[in-house]
């Protein structure tokens, strides 16, 4: 036994060694980057604010390279931090001056990348125009993309915080919580990767749901959608309830086929857990059943005991 624990508490502590390791390595690059990055920065600054003063020769077919790439820089981390704070929330400089920076340092660092041995090449002004237009362009196309992806919930949840006592709103979050976690349950995983799971999703839109029911939000969609995701997750109480509610609202005259599908998969629900708390009903009786069979087999003695303190 004791050296079953020395093994497991020597994988423990290599294992937490290594996370340490990878840990302080993938700081250590990021710093080093940070640090080539800044230092770029200052150096091409420096040789090209000398090159201005002594009006150097080789500086005049890159001043308009320059000038439009750090243009293009600035522009670039207006509209980053402006997708960061989806334009609707007051403009703040620091986090500005920050992209600013990062932004100018690795234009900085692609500058002196492609001039380094390449400086008074007659194609070299046009080709880190290229590549710093195609960078910048390929950078804004992903900030879109990136923050595009959470606009929706974005302003949702904004809605529900400017607006805590409106049932609607909390029902458009619970809408969009569901779509969610619908289109992460159809997604499938492969080889490396298990699917997504969309539970986090569903417990989102059943919290909000019920916060709507609580305003008083009600309706057959609003409960069934209720007892979908309490089934899912498996609370099959609370999906029974929310079942019975959904069929106070269920239509009848005219349904569509959905709807008459809905209302049958309500009503199997409602069944399948009154038969499943009767089949526990019964275990727990056999069960005692049993253990008074057992007991009843006792000496004298021992059943006294069992029935003074059991």
């Amino acid at each position: 036994m004791a050296g079953v624990l020395i093994v497991v508490s020597i994988v423990v502590v290599y294992s937490v060694f290594l996370g340490v390791v990878q840990l302080g390595l993938l700081l250590s690059l990021v710093l080093l980057l940070l640090l080539w990055l800044t230092l770029s920065l200052f150096y091409l600054s420096y040789i090209v604010v000398d090159a201005l003063r002594t009006n150097a020769a080789w500086i005049l077919p890159y001043r308009s390279v320059i000038v439009a790439s750090v243009i293009c820089v600035m522009a670039l981390a207006t509209y980053v931090d402006g997708t960061n704070r989806f334009w609707d929330r007051q403009f703040e400089l620091l986090p500005w001056l920050k992209l600013c920076f990062l932004g100018l340092s690795g234009w900085a660092a692609l500058f002196c990348w492609i001039a380094r041995d390449r400086v008074l090449e007659p194609g070299t002004p046009r080709r880190i125009l290229i590549w710093s237009l195609g960078l910048i362009l390929a950078l804004g196309l992903l900030a879109y993309w990136t923050r595009n992806n959470n606009r929706e919930e974005y302003f949702l949840n904004k809605a529900v915080t400017q607006n805590p006592r409106d049932p609607q709103a909390w029902l458009d979050l619970a809408w969009h919580y569901d779509d969610e976690g619908d289109r992460l349950s159809a997604e499938e995983g492969d080889e490396d990767h298990a699917p997504p799971d969309p539970t986090p999703d569903y417990s989102e839109a059943l919290r909000c749901f019920n916060r709507a029911a609580e305003l008083g939000a009600s309706g057959f969609e609003m409960n069934l959608a209720r007892a979908q995701l309490a089934d899912t997750l498996g609370e099959k109480r609370n999906a029974v309830a929310y079942a019975q509610e959904a069929l106070r609202f269920a239509p009848t005259d005219g349904a569509a086929d959905e709807t008459a599908e809905s209302v049958e998969w309500l009503h199997k629900t409602i069944d399948e857990d009154r038969n499943s708390a009767n089949r526990s009903e019964v275990s727990v009786d056999r069960r005692k059943s049993t253990e008074k069979q057992r007991i009843q087999r006792l000496p004298l003695f021992v059943r006294w005991v069992f029935d003074l303190f059991w």
